[in-house]
């Protein structure tokens, strides 16, 4: 069996590896009936009763999951998609959190580089595993794979079922800032008064990229795929988004404080108020090169909060900058420094329970595929059922 399976046409000294294209269906031709490049197409390309299939996006992420658990199955194991049993699952999952140095790198490459490893070393740690969240995802998506199979009839069982109650799927975490959180970023980004002009420039973009995501709740992807051509505004602002699993662009309703921080983000570059039609509306550092990368973006709002945590830290301890290193984060400052861009859409969508009730509506707003994932962010029936269970509880003497 091949050790690159999932990419896109990849030469190597044995052969030329037919694997896939996120932009067009990869033909079947020349393929192995019931291989894993088989399966993988098949269940990457399918299509629904009404013709749509998956977004490239969705195929992008759940080819890099896929590719991982063939990575482990063909290297660990030497089997194919279709051999794997319950013991691998489990294992699979524990490999994910812990492992072989073999399967990091020190950089990044592109999945179709020879060089590319399912995992990252991360700097200072001996922990190169992906996170709990992250392999709560994979295993989402393997086990939907697996599904598929069953559902087909290429398998009888789907063994990564099993794993939906793992460790790695049970732990619930509350991923979005405090209030007070939030309103230490905002002071930070209003008081801050840098004087070198790439320091302004830097800080102009971290605030123009904070209320980006705090005003609308849009995902890191969603943001860096806008330009100007997506802007509109008929009595009300409005942009054009492709949502997550969607492959047609939706009008996203947008406060006017999103617009004006756009022309003050802008303004500091030097541009005009609003971007031409094909600009993007995260840009370099200069303003001469769009921002497209997800990890560029993750990289600026990472600074951000590292600056407002390192801020706090200063104040509350009463150190200089220089040393703060030396001393433990206050908790104050712990869910600052950890936070990521995601953690603003989760805030997003807690902030709007505290306007309205109306989950529809939010839901619609947070671009959620099911009124359920909405729910979820409603702490009102959580209080109310913890009062009526402590009245019930105060009763006993």
């Amino acid at each position: 069996m091949s050790e690159i399976l999932i990419g896109e046409l990849v030469k190597t000294e044995d052969a030329n590896l037919p694997v896939l294209n996120s932009d067009n269906t990869p033909s079947l031709e020349n393929i192995q009936e019931f291989s894993d490049e088989w399966l993988a197409i098949r269940f990457l390309y399918q299509k629904d009763k009404s013709g749509r299939g998956l977004s490239p996006r969705t195929i992008e992420s759940y080819e890099r999951d896929l590719k991982r658990l063939q990575t482990f199955l063909n290297k660990k194991r030497r089997k194919t998609f279709r051999e794997a049993d319950s013991t691998d699952a489990q294992d699979f999952i524990h490999w994910l959190e812990k492992p072989d140095d073999e399967f990091c790198s020190t950089k990044r490459y592109k999945r179709t580089d020879k060089d590319w490893k399912p995992f990252i070393k991360k700097p200072n740690s001996e922990a190169n595993g992906l996170s709990r969240i992250s392999i709560r995802q994979l295993n989402a998506t393997v086990s939907s794979f697996y599904s598929w199979m069953v559902r087909k009839q290429y398998l009888v069982h789907n063994v990564f079922a099993e794993e939906k109650n793992a460790k790695a799927t049970r732990i619930k975490v509350e991923r979005h800032l405090l209030d007070d959180e939030i309103k230490a970023v905002n002071n930070y980004l209003a008081e801050a008064d840098p004087s070198d002009k790439s320091e302004i420039r830097d800080l102009a973009r971290q605030r123009w990229l904070w209320f980006a995501y705090l005003l609308t709740g849009l995902r890191i992807s969603e943001l860096l795929t806008i330009t100007g051509k997506d802007i509109s505004h008929d009595k009300t602002w409005s942009i054009n988004v492709i949502g997550k699993g969607r492959v047609e662009a939706e009008p996203l309703t947008v406060p006017s404080r999103f617009i004006k921080e756009l022309i003050k983000y802008r303004s500091s570059l030097n541009l005009k108020h609003m971007p031409a039609a094909d600009e993007h509306l995260l840009l370099s550092i200069k303003g001469t090169k769009p921002v497209k990368d997800r990890a560029t973006a993750h990289r600026i709002f990472k600074s951000l909060v590292r600056d407002v945590a390192d801020h706090m830290k200063v104040k509350e301890l009463g150190v200089d900058r220089e040393i703060i290193d030396e001393f433990p984060d206050p908790e104050s400052v712990k869910n600052i420094r950890r936070s990521s861009t995601h953690w603003l859409r989760h805030g997003f969508v807690t902030q709007l329970f505290k306007t309205t009730n109306d989950i529809a509506t939010i839901s619609k707003m947070a671009r959620h595929m099911d009124l359920k994932t909405t729910a979820q962010y409603s702490h009102a029936e959580a209080e109310k059922q913890q009062k009526i269970l402590d009245e019930f509880a105060d009763g006993f003497r």
